[in-house]
């Protein structure tokens, strides 16, 4: 249940806050627990709530729930419903087609804007892990401070504590007048090489992008104005006929907007000296994107052999393993080492060697992973399903009672068996 305890802050000018979710994504390194017709923001990845309930847990006590928008596509408009009934229908915001953030963030903010003027636009992704609460409450609070009193766009960033060539970087100037947490936005980096990765660590004003966003919608649309001008023509377009434009006609107005991400389209414009800049706040609470099966094993506990299990697990001599077992399957393992084994609630199964999971986006990008194909007996000697994908394996047994979708990424000699609610996998000596 959504209870709304509003916090009271002088400096802050809470009432003119609203909070977008983006929940459009793919999830496709998260497969087969988040699919194409089930992303991973509808998921129950962290706990018994799915990842998009545990993000507007996050703002309960910031805004009620009148002033938060999900911007999602249509396909997925049935999950916010289901997982948030007490959203108004108005306030979930249905892009026509995928076409990366800016549109997405740029068409909330004119759809938005004629429902609340003057207002203040909070971004927060809908897959992300973060705690405590109360510490990430404080840094949005100083978000929203910073954006409120100055032409500032406002990216929250987390200190980073390894040299991850996973996230994008920003690299802070020199402390503003809000705060120790609050510095002069110098840069924007995308996804380094481990060197660079290394260098930004080392020099200590370097902070993680998470993509959480804070500025005025006002100030947002006239950065569209400055830095895609075509875009913005096409946006104001929509806004004029928003109240009785068709979804025929939305679509035709939105294909014309570039696809590209707000940090290429607006916050890697804007440069030094320019009217507006930025501003970075150091959050100070614990952070992940959750973007692939190595983020979402850090947030499970591991024991002594060094496994990380979520769900009903038997296992025997197992070591380094990640173990994912959804209701109602129980995942029995053993002789395995090193090897993430993911079965979904419909019973489809990864089975890969854990450095290789990365490889999964890149797959199913030229993959449809709902409709493999494979000879019952491919020359590698393996016996298979119809619905299979083998890539760089091989002596790999798969018995099944009912039809099932597997992908075996980078593995050998193993035996994967299911039985009813039972899946087996096995290594052969």
């Amino acid at each position: 249940m959504y209870i709304f305890q509003e916090i009271d802050v002088p400096s802050i000018k809470l009432e003119k806050v609203v909070v977008l979710i983006t929940a459009g994504g793919q999830g496709l390194r998260l497969w087969p627990l988040s699919t194409l017709e089930k992303p991973k923001q509808f998921c129950c990845l962290l706990s018994e709530k799915t990842m998009l309930q545990i993000t507007l847990d996050r703002v309960k006590n910031l805004v009620p729930l009148e002033r938060i928008f999900i911007v999602t596509c249509a396909d997925q408009v049935k999950f916010v419903k289901q997982q948030i009934p007490k959203l108004q229908a108005e306030n979930i915001i249905v892009e026509p087609e995928s076409r990366d953030n800016a549109p997405a963030i740029g068409y909330a903010a004119v759809y938005i804007e004629r429902k609340i003027s003057d207002a203040t636009m909070v971004v927060l992704a809908s897959d992300q892990y973060i705690s405590p609460i109360e510490q990430f409450e404080s840094s949005l609070l100083k978000a929203i401070e910073v954006a409120q009193n100055g032409n500032y766009f406002v990216s929250v960033g987390i200190k980073p504590t390894a040299p991850s060539t996973e996230y994008g970087y920003m690299k802070c100037g020199r402390q503003m007048q809000f705060g120790a947490t609050v510095y002069a936005g110098i840069q924007y980096i995308e996804k380094p090489d481990l060197d660079a990765a290394e260098s930004f660590l080392n020099a200590k004003n370097y902070i993680w992008n998470t993509n959480i966003f804070v500025w005025q919608i006002s100030h947002l649309l006239d950065a569209f104005k400055i830095y895609q001008l075509e875009s913005y023509k096409v946006l104001k377009k929509i806004q004029t006929h928003l109240e009785y434009i068709t979804p025929q006609e939305l679509s035709v107005f939105y294909r014309q907007l570039d696809k590209i991400s707000i940090d290429f389209a607006i916050l890697e414009k804007i440069k030094v000296g320019d009217f507006y800049s930025h501003a970075f706040v150091i959050g100070e609470f614990e952070w992940s994107d959750v973007g692939n099966y190595s983020e979402l094993a850090k947030q499970l506990e591991v024991n002594k052999f060094g496994d990380r299990c979520k769900g009903l697990i038997h296992k025997e001599h197992t070591e380094n393993c990640l173990l994912i077992a959804e209701t109602p399957y129980k995942l029995h393992v053993k002789g395995i080492s090193n090897l993430t084994v993911v079965i979904n609630a419909q019973g489809d199964i990864l089975v890969s060697l854990t450095s290789s999971v990365k490889k999964l986006k890149n797959l199913l990008q030229v993959t449809n992973m709902n409709h493999f194909s494979s000879e019952n007996k491919n020359p590698n000697g393996d016996t298979l399903p119809r619905t299979a994908k083998i890539i760089n394996s091989r002596n790999i047994i798969f018995d099944s009672d009912h039809q099932n979708m597997i992908c075996a990424l980078d593995v050998e000699n193993l035996s994967v068996k299911i039985r009813h609610e039972n899946v087996y996998v096995y290594g052969n000596q």
